[in-house]
């Protein structure tokens, strides 16, 4: 297919302007990750956004609610692929008030026009 085929493209860059993903890629970085990654703003604000009245501090426990959550997803992904070729994993994060929270990883094109990878992690109900 070449460009003049789409009626409409909908990517990952316009999913983030809207505020559908939020790009974590710079934080995913520091932990290993190296492609682009996002993650849902359902998912976000439901399990790792800190609503500390601090607002300071609030950022820092967000932030540290990243860091762990993306270094808990680097080492199932790690786990999984050494048994599936999939490109979505479906895998259950552990997080520090001891809920398991299954959480979907697609590996994909960022575009249908631009092939180069990323990962976007989100809630099953997020799909």
């Amino acid at each position: 297919m070449s460009d003049s085929d789409y009626i409409f493209v909908y990517t990952r860059q316009n999913a983030i302007d809207d505020g559908v993903f939020i790009d974590v890629t710079e934080q995913a970085k520091v932990i290993g990750f190296k492609i682009p990654v996002a993650i849902t703003t359902n998912l976000f604000s439901t399990y790792l956004k800190s609503y500390n009245e601090d607002k300071q501090k609030a950022e820092q426990e967000t932030k540290k609610a990243v860091n762990n959550f993306l270094l808990k997803v680097r080492n199932l992904i790690s786990v999984h692929k050494e048994r599936e070729s999939s490109t979505l994993l479906e895998i259950v994060v552990p997080f520090h008030s001891g809920e398991q929270v299954e959480v979907w990883v697609a590996v994909e094109a960022q575009s249908p026009t631009d092939p180069s990878q990323a990962i976007n992690i989100m809630l099953p109900e997020d799909y």
